[in-house]
């Protein structure tokens, strides 16, 4: 897990990174540095401005149209965000679905929970819905070929699903 004095340490040296690359070709850098680290679930977010404003709070010095630094909290990853995504929260799902692999849910996703567990408490997914063993579009779960969604006990396949089954012995 990484640390908020890490995460500060990693924007540093980037920043120091930044300044050596424009100094090289003769350019005389505006110097930055880190303001202040958020914690959040995901990252450390890792605020950073001109020296010059850090110190006076002069706005004429301010760095305008820059986002933070994002610290990954568990390998110490470094990611840049603009100001409008972090303002409007938008690089959160972009960072869990690219960075972390997580899938998002939605409110299909939500739906589709309810619509099961309401055949499952009424009894209908055993008359309605048989299991294709994971081969079929319709049916999302895992089972045994040809068993109830609900009971597992053996059924036919429904007729409305005519996708082919790796199983022999289905019609």
């Amino acid at each position: 897990m990484i640390e908020r004095v890490t995460a500060v340490c990693i924007v540093e040296e980037e920043l120091d990174r930044e300044n050596q690359k424009w100094t090289a070709p003769g350019v005389d850098p505006l110097r930055t540095t880190v303001l202040h680290a958020e914690e959040h679930e995901l990252v450390w977010k890792v605020y950073w401005q001109s020296e010059e404003y850090a110190r006076t709070r002069n706005p004429q010095a301010m760095l305008i149209g820059h986002g933070p630094y994002l610290v990954d909290r568990i390998d110490g990853g470094l990611h840049r965000i603009g100001v409008v995504s972090e303002r409007t929260g938008a690089w959160e799902a972009d960072y869990r679905t690219r960075i972390r692999g997580l899938a998002i849910r939605t409110s299909v996703d939500d739906l589709h929970d309810e619509i099961r567990d309401a055949a499952a408490v009424r009894g209908r997914a055993c008359q309605q819905f048989a299991s294709c063993a994971g081969d079929c579009r319709c049916c999302l779960r895992r089972r045994p070929s040809n068993t109830c969604v609900r009971c597992c006990t053996p059924r036919p396949r429904p007729a409305w699903c005519r996708s082919p089954l790796n199983n022999s012995s289905n019609p």
